[in-house]
């Protein structure tokens, strides 16, 4: 990385607060060695982490022939960069391909020509942590604050069973370094829309379990959205409040976007790969915590939820494969 030219660093689809933190931290790191880059992503920046943007833009668009060395942060596969073909031509055009990631390998693992891979670390914030001390950058402030979000994101606010002592002491540092909790609650979990609270209370309300499995579930129609006036994106976090419920051992929010059919799933059991699970469908993630994305819509028949697959905007209902979830 020291060595480029021109930098790209590629954050996943619909960017949560590991990737992002994880980005920002490596690109002001950089910043410190003499080294530029430009982040890239297929979204916005999420309104719950725009504190943590300085100057930084968020390029849409990604051109493999711009850049000389592209570091792919947290993305579980090759197809959640959103620049599925585009990083496969770059890595076939002999770039430097970086994969800096906790997840599961995968296509994109095998892509890269250099892997930095620890499924045990609680974040990918943690396994940047490392690297910019072996880089000795100098963690001040604007880069412990990302990295505090990223922490704090995917340990579930420290409630996660990935949370152990390491993980701490390494929170303990960061706030230290002039991280601020306070100010990441704030911005994270306690500045919240009354459309995103409705949102909330509807998908609870219409949640069921299934009490053979212990599978708690709810939906989310495009319907849903527009009669509450919220964004899908205000989705974000209800997995983890269903997850709380005593009675469940996992927990499934399915909901609609443009795209399609977007899955969030949870647990706390020790017991259960949903890391695996999503990966059959499609997607990815860890053993406690995953999604997925199908090209799909919820259909529903009476009082029962189908998902209907092989959805295109040009296609009606009739044409549709509908399975029962």
């Amino acid at each position: 990385m020291l060595e480029a030219k021109r930098l790209a660093i590629i954050m996943h689809e619909k960017p949560d607060a590991d990737t992002i933190g994880s980005s920002l931290a490596l690109a002001r790191g950089l910043w410190q060695r003499g080294v530029k880059s430009r982040l890239y992503s297929r979204d916005r920046w999420p309104a719950p982490f725009r504190y943590l943007i300085e100057d930084e833009r968020l390029e849409p668009r990604f051109d493999p022939d711009e850049p000389d060395t592209v570091v792919v942060i947290d993305c579980g596969d090759l197809r959640r960069t959103g620049y599925p073909n585009e990083v496969t031509r770059f890595a076939e055009q002999a770039g430097r391909l970086i994969h800096i990631d906790h997840h599961g390998e995968s296509d994109l693992y095998r892509l890269a020509n250099y892997r930095y891979y620890d499924p045990e670390a609680a974040a990918t914030g943690e396994m940047i942590h490392r690297l910019l001390l072996c880089l000795e950058v100098e963690i001040t402030s604007n880069i412990a604050k990302p990295l505090f979000a990223s922490l704090y994101y995917d340990t579930g606010g420290f409630k996660h069973a990935n949370t152990d002592s390491r993980t701490l002491e390494l929170a303990g540092s960061l706030l230290s370094a002039g991280a601020n909790l306070k100010e990441l609650v704030r911005h994270s979990e306690l500045d919240r829309s009354l459309a995103q609270l409705r949102l909330w209370g509807r998908a609870l309300e219409n949640s069921w379990l299934n009490d053979k499995y212990g599978l708690l579930v709810t939906v989310l129609t495009q319907k849903d959205f527009a009669e509450l006036e919220a964004d899908p994106s205000e989705a974000a976090g209800l997995i983890n409040l269903m997850n709380q419920a005593n009675e469940a051992k996992v927990a499934l929010l399915l909901y609609e976007t443009e795209a399609g059919l977007r899955g969030s799933l949870r647990t706390e059991s020790q017991r259960i790969d949903l890391g695996e699970l999503a990966n059959w469908l499609g997607g990815g993630g860890l053993r406690r915590a995953a999604g997925f994305q199908l090209p799909a819509r919820l259909v529903k028949e009476a009082e029962n939820w189908h998902i209907a697959l092989s959805y295109s905007p040009q296609a009606g209902v009739a044409e549709w494969q509908t399975r029962r979830t």
